[in-house]
Order: C-alpha cells, then structure tokens, then sequence
C-alpha cells in the first residue's frame, strides 16, 4: 500500500519513509539484534521489491485488465533516487547482520536495478575492503553475496552505470582466495561468485 502513495506532485509518502528510515536505522545495525529484527528485514527486503514491480508495471508491462498508474502519479527517476538514498543506509547496515544478511542482499539487488549509480559504489568500496582484510571472513561473504546479487546491474548494457563492467575482472580476480575449504561458506560464496 505504502509503494502506490509514492510519486505525485511533493511525493509526501517518501518524505515520511525518509524520516521513518532515518529514525529506525540503528535497529539494522549487526550489534543490534533482538525479536524486532526479522520483522525489519523483511521490510527491508519488501519494499524495493515492490517499487521494482510498480516501475515494471509503469514502464515495461503490456496492456492488461489492471487500471493504469495517472501520469501525474507515475514514479519519476528523481523519486527513484529519493527512495534509494533513504533505504541504502538501511541495507548497507543490515548487509552485515547476524540472521539477515539474504534480506539486506536482496533489498540491494532490488535497489541496484533501480539506481546501480547510488547503489552498486558504496557495496563495491566495502567488498574491496573485504577482500583485503584477512582477519572478517564473515564481511568477505556478506559482501559477496551482495555483488552477486547486483551481478545483473553491474553488467547491465543500458549504461546506467557503465563503468559496473570494468569491476568483473578485478572482483573475480579478488574472490580467487575466497576458495578456502577450511571455511565453507566463503568457499560457496567465491564459487557462486565465480559462476555468476
């Protein structure tokens, strides 16, 4: 309900998810956790998937028996990028949760496909940070796990972040020592990056 107020002449319903996001973001923090955490995530991980879908139906989706979004009302790039800017900090926070990690990778794949340009940098300056440090393997999988998740955005040929292809190389080159078989999770993670 709350994805089909957004747009429309002062887009009220962002301002108010901005200052609802802002006031709850320490709650994603990975030293915070608590029964609140998985209803927040799932928050988290629903609400871009949702924007994506409406972009989907506004833009891309044939005709169909679903009444059609008014032009006044349709999400502009401008409202995209608000709602971005607002949720970003959110997953960025939550990428390294102790239980939610898939939700914050999802949310970041979702946003990555609306704005790759606000999205995909600051992922990319944690996950080269993470492949530099020996000592936070779990950072190495988190991140990793997020790249592969905005895989698509970062080749994507509609250059809407047309620099995203000239990561691939170093990133593949990077997770090469994730292939550790004494820790299992960041070998998958290495593997699947690898393979995507």
């Amino acid at each position: 309900m709350l994805i089909f107020l957004q747009g429309g002449p002062g887009n009220p319903a962002q301002k108010e998810l901005t200052c609802l996001f802002s006031s709850i973001s320490s709650f994603f923090h990975p030293s915070n956790h608590g029964r609140w955490q998985s209803r927040l995530m799932r928050l988290l991980q629903r609400l871009p998937a949702s924007v994506v879908r409406r972009v989907h139906r506004e833009r891309y989706a044939g005709s169909s028996w679903i009444t059609l979004v008014p032009e006044c009302q349709k999400l502009t790039d401008a409202d995209l990028q608000e709602f971005t800017r607002s949720l970003t900090g959110a997953a960025l926070l939550a990428m390294f949760s102790k239980t939610g990690s898939t939700d914050a990778a999802y949310a970041l794949q979702n946003l990555a496909l609306l704005t790759p340009q606000l999205v995909i940098p600051p992922v990319l300056e944690k996950t080269y940070a993470a492949m530099e440090t020996l000592t936070e393997p779990h950072t190495l999988t988190a991140t990793l796990s997020c790249m592969i998740g905005m895989a698509r955005s970062l080749v994507s040929p509609d250059n809407r972040y047309p620099e995203g292809r000239t990561h691939v190389l170093p990133l593949l080159m990077g997770s090469l020592p994730g292939v550790d078989p004494n820790d299992f999770s960041k070998c998958m993670v290495s593997n699947e990056c690898a393979d995507k």
